[in-house]
């Protein structure tokens, strides 16, 4: 007899009219929903860590969140730009920027917001180590730019008329900063500098969309294309690493401990003498990746991906 009353109950239910099916599936889907947490759903586009328990991560709709090694918890920013990096040399001296020109600046205290402009877009930014010092690389509608701050304040900007865009930035020394993008024929592109003046460094090959350096003449350039190439001071080399990758951040403890990510949750670690891929418990994009130690790495991406490696393993954060 229940399997009789079950059977009836699902026919029953299947026999209602079509039209009227329609409207009580379209009423259901007019009700208001609890908003989602922007943790789960926003894409997170920058992450600087200085220790285990100071975790800072930037994304979409001006979402900042800290991780003081036990739980994350939202830091007001002031805007509701899309930031797309973070960086600083201490913990009370950080810098985010973004979408509209946006520059934000960290005091321990509380967010600042120092700059704006509706023709910008800043994609990275980087401290040279001295306190209230970055450098910032980013895009308008004509060329890509190059920004320069001292003591929290505006000291220069440089249009490269060259490049079509500066994806990202590596301070290696104050003396040796280095920024990558694509030129004007969609390749990529190079340029170095003393902090004074900055060339363009001659580069056979796709679009760079990472770089990182351990010194001068050891700095690494990862194109979206799945290119990998390595300066020793005089020439660049390609490094081998599985094809039908693309690539968007790279970072290192040291020179033979140099991470990189990108699309489909793809994450490669050098150890000086290859690559080797390293499982992520995601597919998502992986924009970014920065840590403070060799077992305090963490990567951030699409759909609200936070994730560390703790020496062994990669796990999510939440």
């Amino acid at each position: 007899m229940a399997l009789g009353l079950a059977s009836a109950c699902r026919r029953s239910q299947n026999s209602q009219p079509p039209a009227q099916r329609a409207a009580e599936l379209k009423a259901a889907d007019a009700q208001p929903k609890p908003p989602q947490d922007p943790a789960l759903t926003s894409p997170h586009r920058g992450v600087w860590s200085s220790a285990p328990n100071n975790v800072w991560v930037v994304g979409s709709d001006g979402y900042i969140v800290h991780f003081d090694g036990k739980a994350w918890k939202r830091v007001p920013s002031g805007t509701s730009e899309g930031l797309k990096a973070i960086g600083g040399s201490a913990p009370d001296d950080l810098w985010v920027v973004g979408d509209h020109g946006t520059v934000l600046h960290y005091d321990g205290h509380a967010f600042t917001q120092l700059a704006s402009n509706e023709d910008e877009t800043l994609l990275d930014v980087r401290s040279t180590g001295r306190r209230g010092e970055v450098w910032l690389v980013g895009v308008t509608p004509q060329s890509a730019l190059l920004k320069h701050y001292r003591d929290v304040s505006l000291g220069e900007t440089r249009d490269i008329e060259d490049a079509a865009s500066l994806w990202r930035l590596a301070v290696v020394t104050p003396q040796s900063i280095w920024a990558v993008g694509t030129d004007r024929r969609s390749k990529g592109f190079v340029l170095r500098g003393d902090g004074q003046q900055f060339e363009r460094v001659p580069f056979e090959g796709g679009s760079l969309r990472a770089v990182f350096g351990t010194s001068p003449d050891a700095v690494w350039v990862a194109a979206y294309d799945g290119g990998l190439h390595r300066w020793d001071g005089q020439r660049w080399a390609s490094l081998p690493v599985v094809q039908d990758t693309h690539w968007l951040g790279m970072w290192g403890a040291g020179p033979r401990d140099i991470w990189v990510v990108g699309l489909d949750g793809r994450a490669f670690r050098w150890n000086g003498d290859g690559w080797a891929r390293i499982n992520m418990p995601t597919r998502e994009v992986l924009w970014a990746v920065a840590g403070s130690a060799q077992d305090d790495v963490w990567f951030v991406g699409g759909s609200g991906t936070r994730l560390r490696w703790d020496g062994k393993s990669v796990s999510a954060s939440r």
